[in-house]
């Protein structure tokens, strides 16, 4: 009887184990589906749709992102759109950098196979043909500018005439007169030695301008010459600190001792043709003038000459013209 009873509780406990073990069997599986299904909802949130809502937005990063996890997952088409990403990529830096006409070619190159690229590609191709056309705009303005600037310069001359020595000297004086006032104004000094004796060892000086040469020293011959100079200027600081006239005791190479060289300078030259010419540049009296020997070029030019800008030296020299 005891016996009986022993192998029933044993009995009874095997089937209790193995109940337990069935359960915990059923809850391992039960947890192992919850997890693959947890997983397949987390794959099921990256897809093609989700990576052109991200280029739609703009989300470069996380497109790529999303792209990368489509490929590890064996899209074989998630590597080739990745690289149509990079390169658009390029391209938008090219953009920001202002490299349009770059830009524009790079973009002819790019292949956009995702629709939302495709629509991004357009996007940017609009912006550079924009931007593009402004810059073109730009330069048409500018070079309309300079054009402007050139007809300006080309100023409207009078038929030169000739003048005596004392006629030059007595119209050099009076556009001296007329430029000590305005050069103390500006704290600068002024001179008249424009024609320095011996700076250059040539038959004839001229200067060079938008209306030809002028002469500045020599031989009119009005077939090479537009005009020559009947008085000339040179606005210059000196070392001294003396503003108004500059007294240079004489017209040669040495009188500039007092002169900052070095320092930029207004040269005006009254030419018989009714124009005023502007140099700005060193002081030195050379710079700008060329020398002639027998008609060839001895001295090169240096510096631009061009039809000055100011009105009330052109009307000053209207007013000394019409005296003689």
């Amino acid at each position: 009887m005891k016996k009986g009873i022993i192998q029933g509780a044993v009995l009874l406990s095997l089937l209790t184990l193995a109940g337990c073990g069935a359960n915990s069997t059923e809850e391992t599986k039960s947890s192992s589906e919850v997890s693959s299904k947890t997983e397949s909802s987390k794959e099921s949130n990256v897809s093609m749709e989700t990576v052109e809502e991200k280029i739609n937005n703009e989300d470069w990063n996380q497109a790529l992102q999303q792209l990368e996890e489509l490929e590890n997952q064996g899209d074989k088409k998630a590597k080739g759109y990745i690289a149509e990403i990079k390169e658009f990529q390029k391209v938008k830096d090219l953009y920001r950098k202002g490299k349009y006409a770059e830009a524009k070619k790079a973009l002819g190159k790019l292949k956009a196979t995702l629709p939302a690229l495709k629509d991004q590609k357009d996007q940017l191709s609009d912006k550079i043909s924009e931007k593009l056309a402004q810059e073109q705009e730009k330069q048409e303005k500018t070079n309309t500018e300079k054009a402007t600037t050139q007809n300006k310069n080309q100023s409207k001359t009078i038929t030169p005439k000739s003048y005596s020595m004392g006629q030059m000297e007595a119209m050099n004086a009076q556009f001296l007169n007329w430029a000590i006032p305005r050069a103390q104004t500006a704290k600068m000094a002024v001179t008249d030695a424009y024609n320095v004796h011996g700076a250059v060892s040539a038959d004839d000086l001229y200067i060079n301008t938008p209306d030809g040469k002028v002469l500045i020293q020599g031989h009119y011959n009005p077939n090479v010459y537009v005009g020559e100079a009947v008085a000339g200027l040179i606005f210059c600081h000196a070392k001294d600190g003396v503003t108004g006239e500059l007294p240079l005791g004489g017209c040669t190479a040495t009188t500039f001792e007092n002169v900052e060289m070095d320092e930029m300078a207004n040269k005006y030259i009254l030419a018989s043709n009714g124009v005023v010419y502007e140099l700005k540049g060193p002081a030195s009296e050379i710079v700008g003038v060329g020398g002639v020997n027998q008609g060839t070029n001895t001295t090169s030019l240096s510096g631009n000459w061009i039809v000055s800008e100011d009105a009330a030296a052109q009307q000053e020299a209207q007013n000394i013209l019409s005296q003689y």
